[in-house]
């Protein structure tokens, strides 16, 4: 926010979503970004222009590094030995680059997570009206049905109140998309008994699982391939703490190594404590020789 002589002036956040979502579009069209694009969302000329030159430096590292050829293993000599010579700005910009795709391969882990989460409550749930001898008559697509339209409506209900983040909202998004998909698929199949039908449905639902389980491998590997990366670069330099606190201080990153772990962060992390240990202590021994000398 600044106060100029037209009075103040400063760029929302909705502007910067909006903004995000737009940039969102043109990639995947392939389209270019120009200064006056970014304008038009943010409606501050200064700041403006200096995203666009941002942008246009990230976009250059993106290619000259090869992102997603570090994160999976890929990466050349040569990558490695032009950012050991870069400068510091240029090095903070590339790691900046490695933690965001991270953090798009971590919060696709946890959208799945909670939507195979989901899922399995929903199907534990469908098995109990299956296997209700109230519903014995009922058929199973009527149960079915029953329940996905329970489910969205408590999803409508959250959503209007606001108590889902993004991620959350997305998750439960997918989840009523399979539920459908599921109901659709035991029509189609012709399945006549609800053992039947169940056992189709169990079935798909591996395949939900097993989805998540790939989320979680890729991730995981695109993590270590990074400190691999890393590692051979700068060592345990002030780049892998920068590396580590970036890590430590988002929440997708944190949730997914806490429930998957992550051994080399583990080990930095130890170590960086160890360090601060050490320091704090050092810090404290000189604190009381000045204090001596003082007495003294």
């Amino acid at each position: 926010m600044e106060t100029t002589v037209d009075g103040k002036r400063f760029v929302t956040a909705r502007g910067w979503e909006d903004l995000s979502t737009i940039l969102k579009v043109y990639e995947d069209m392939n389209l270019p970004v120009e200064e006056g694009l970014i304008y038009q969302y943010l409606q501050h000329r200064r700041i403006a222009k200096d995203f666009a030159n941002y942008l246009d430096l990230y976009r250059k590292y993106r290619t000259d590094y090869r992102v997603d050829d570090i994160l999976q293993g890929s990466y050349t000599k040569q990558a490695v030995t032009k950012l050991q010579d870069a400068p510091f700005d240029e090095r903070l910009s590339v790691m900046g680059l490695l933690l965001s795709r991270l953090s798009e391969g971590f919060r696709g882990a946890y959208e799945a997570d909670l939507t195979v989460t989901g899922l399995h409550g929903a199907l534990l749930e469908l098995k109990e009206r299956f296997n209700s001898p109230y519903c014995k008559e009922t058929p199973w697509e009527n149960l079915f049905t029953g329940l996905v339209e329970e489910r969205e409506a408590a999803f409508a209900k959250e959503r209007k109140a606001g108590l889902l983040e993004k991620t959350a909202e997305h998750a439960c998004l997918k989840e009523l998309e399979r539920l459908h998909f599921f109901l659709a698929e035991g029509k189609r199949n012709g399945c006549r008994e609800k053992e039947e039908a169940f056992a189709l449905v169990k079935g798909l639902f591996a395949k939900e699982a097993e989805g998540r389980e790939n989320a979680i491998a890729d991730a995981s590997a695109m993590l270590d391939n990074a400190f691999a990366f890393l590692e051979e670069a700068f060592g345990a330099g002030q780049e892998m703490v920068i590396f580590i606190t970036e890590l430590t201080t988002n929440f997708y990153s944190v949730k997914f190594i806490s429930e998957n772990g992550s051994e080399k962060y583990y080990r930095y992390n130890a170590d960086l404590l160890f360090d601060e240990k050490q320091k704090t202590i050092l810090q404290d021994i000189e604190k009381a020789k000045t204090e001596l000398n003082l007495l003294f």
